[in-house]
């Protein structure tokens, strides 16, 4: 992580490297690594995957939506516009994890008969 702050600095001519999304990189590598046995390589790029833009995106709409739902009326009808678009977004967000999981298990499976140490599942 050090290293790919000293290339983001000095790649920026002003030397400015958004701490926030490298923690958040490494924040999701090290629990990807852990739960699905593969890290999602934020690190290594310069943006996030789609499926760590669409957790933020996520988060964000439904703080807003949260507080506009207590508004009876405009409430009712964000629900009805948004809930067909939220549900193709969660299918996609649970494919996406369920991917994942499958390669893990995968790849565990296919290491029961290699001497390799499987990675444990937590």
């Amino acid at each position: 992580m050090a290293q790919r702050m000293r290339e983001h600095s000095e790649r920026d001519q002003g030397g400015v490297v958004n701490i926030l999304d490298m923690f958040n990189s490494a924040a999701f590598d090290i629990t990807s690594a852990l739960a699905f046995g593969e890290p999602l390589g934020l690190l290594d790029r310069d943006a996030y995957t789609p499926w760590v833009r669409a957790l933020f995106d996520g988060v964000k709409f439904m703080t807003i939506r949260g507080a506009v739902l207590k508004v009876p009326v405009v409430g009712r009808l964000l629900q009805l516009l948004t809930e067909r678009s939220l549900k193709r977004q969660f299918e996609a967000h649970f494919r996406y994890a369920c991917d994942m999981v499958d390669r893990r298990l995968a790849r565990a499976q296919a290491q029961q008969g290699s001497k390799l140490t499987p990675v444990p599942d937590i």
